[in-house]
């Protein structure tokens, strides 16, 4: 039933550092849930890595921190 809610929650969640959920398929003979999401260009490991130490200053993270809080 968990998972049910947190997509009902999804579908109505709207929030610009969140990841939107487009659509659900469902396939019961093989029991499986498929989520369409909205695309995302590139993301937050891959901008790490492209870093010269692997590492992003303070003030950066700092940044992606609060983007990240803000959608919770």
């Amino acid at each position: 039933m968990t998972v049910f809610r947190e997509i009902q929650l999804l579908k109505i969640l709207k929030h610009k550092n969140v990841i939107g959920l487009v659509d659900v398929l469902c396939n019961e003979e093989k029991q499986k849930m498929y989520m369409v999401l909205e695309y995302c260009v590139g993301g937050l490991q891959d901008m790490l890595e492209s870093t010269p130490k692997k590492k992003f200053p303070l003030w950066q993270a700092h940044g992606y921190v609060y983007c990240i809080m803000s959608a919770v």
